[in-house]
């Protein structure tokens, strides 16, 4: 049997052995990842939800934050900070700490 040639049935069974364990092992890999979530994200995003929900807040406080503009942040927006809780100040501004008071501080100028 040392110098037999395989027949054409053996090479049919070789590779269709060879596409089913093919077919079952991509099958066994193919799932749905979970995405990844940074932790703290979803609070993050539930601390914006009252400013991103007003047109132009976002912009507003922007304007606020880098050019130091006091009177740039219309009523609808300053509502809506007065909204914020205190636990969302720092994860919405973590490298800004000043800056929280210096919204609202500007807020009540222009009520």
């Amino acid at each position: 049997m040392a110098g037999t040639v395989p027949t054409k049935k053996t090479l049919n069974m070789v590779l269709l052995t060879i596409s089913c364990i093919a077919i079952l092992v991509s099958a066994g890999l193919a799932y749905e990842t979970p995405p990844f979530i940074l932790p703290g994200v979803p609070e993050i995003v539930e601390c914006w939800l009252s400013l991103t929900s007003i047109e132009g807040c976002v912009a507003e406080i922007y304007k606020l934050l880098v050019g130091g503009k006091i009177g740039v942040v219309g009523p609808d927006c300053c509502n809506a900070v007065t909204e914020i809780k205190d636990k969302c100040w720092p994860k919405m501004f973590p490298f800004s700490p000043v800056f929280p008071p210096l919204l609202h501080n500007s807020c009540a100028k222009s009520a």
